[in-house]
């Protein structure tokens, strides 16, 4: 799928659909989703239409349906040898300084 072609709330509609079609390909109720995840049904609801949510519903929402391996994919992590590791320790970016807009 081109993400970068959707806007955020078609975005936000495909994930909800996404997680929609994972409950019921693990035959789950809304209810019995609310219950493992540690949600009301009507946020798992709500999510499931696309509603916003935050990011910490939608972690217990992946946690309850056993895809935490998908935000590996999703954000995966850079790792550096030992070596780079020590030489870039003290280089290591801790501001954005952000995009200079030239009047």
């Amino acid at each position: 799928m081109y993400w970068y072609g959707l806007t955020d709330i078609a975005i936000l509609q495909e994930l909800a659909k996404r997680i929609r079609e994972r409950r019921l390909n693990l035959n789950l109720t809304q209810q019995e989703l609310a219950t493992r995840s540690g949600l009301t049904r009507t946020t798992i609801n709500m999510i499931e239409k696309g509603k916003p949510a935050n990011i910490l519903s939608f972690i217990q929402v992946l946690r309850s349906m056993n895809v935490m391996e998908s935000l590996d994919m999703f954000l995966p992590n850079i790792e550096f040898s030992a070596k780079e590791a020590y030489y870039t320790e003290n280089k290591k970016r801790k501001r954005a300084t952000g995009n200079k807009i030239k009047a």
